[in-house]
């Protein structure tokens, strides 16, 4: 025995034992020396997760050993509902949604170990939003922007836009529930035009009245911003609607000058003094 032998050859108890501690040690050494770390198969490796979804095998990891050990894997870091099999395959869910977390996976041979560090990659699109996985990053862990459909805004699509912050209407403007957008087929709801304007209540324009309904009979249209205005021609006035013009009775209303032993007649737009039956008359006063 090694410790014979050191006796026989020291005669000191307490220096054998110490050299043949110090044996063991180098030998120990030596071994863990001649022992590599696992390495796994890929450095770069990106989890691309969606929030409340689970994956019953997200990922399969792979490791070697130069001594042909047993290796074992399991999560140092990361997630409570995140965990590895000892084959590698790596199992998440339901996904808890976090802005900022790390996770480490370690590889070991009992003796020596490797860790492994990937990326997460995490969405929480709301509503119907679509995940933009092409979007990349240099973070250990991001958040996926997303591509919110019609109705929704926000980083995660969970915000109704407002379609008449803007006031996009010409008149009052009704905004339209996010969930109802698709189907209304726009974000917002516009008045109609007020009389006299044209349009989609978005836009609304002045129509010319007086090139489309020739309102004003016997006198002269004049068009202005959603209406119109009628100057009556002479014998004419303007009506209660302030669209039409009227015939004045000159003869009622004594606004002629017929002389008094002649007869008036009133006529559209104007008059007509004539003698009475059987006489001869100055038709015209003097």
């Amino acid at each position: 025995m090694i410790i014979l032998s050191s006796l026989m050859v020291t005669d000191n108890a307490a220096l054998a034992e110490a050299t043949v501690a110090a044996s063991e040690s180098l030998a120990s050494e030596k071994s863990e020396l001649k022992n590599f770390a696992p390495v796994f198969a890929q450095e770069n490796v990106t989890f691309q997760v969606v929030a409340g979804e689970t994956y019953n095998a997200l990922h399969t990891l792979h490791a070697t050993d130069d001594n042909g050990d047993n290796i074992t894997y399991a999560i140092s870091a990361g997630p409570s509902e995140l965990s590895v099999s000892s084959e590698g395959v790596v199992t998440w869910g339901p996904v808890v949604y976090t802005d900022n977390n790390t996770v480490i996976i370690t590889a070991s041979d009992g003796s020596a170990t490797a860790s492994l560090s990937p990326q997460v990659a995490i969405c929480n699109c709301q509503n119907e939003g679509v995940c933009q996985w092409e979007v990349t990053s240099t973070s250990n862990w991001y958040t996926v922007p997303c591509q919110c459909t019609a109705g929704w805004t926000g980083d995660k699509c969970d915000e109704d836009i407002d379609g008449c912050a803007e006031a996009p209407c010409f008149t009052a403007c009704s905004d339209v529930l996010a969930s109802k957008v698709e189907e209304q087929g726009s974000e917002f709801i516009c008045d109609p035009c007020p009389a006299g304007l044209d349009g989609d209540g978005v836009s609304c324009y002045d129509v010319n009245e007086c090139l489309t309904e020739e309102p004003c009979e016997h006198g002269l249209c004049e068009n202005t911003a959603g209406s119109f205005l009628c100057s009556c021609n002479e014998g004419f006035a303007l009506g209660p609607d302030g669209r039409s013009c009227l015939d004045i009775n000159e003869c009622l209303l004594n606004k002629h000058d017929c002389n008094e032993k002649s007869v008036c007649t009133n006529t559209e737009g104007s008059y007509e003094c004539t003698c009475k039956s059987g006489t001869s008359c100055n038709l015209y006063a003097e």
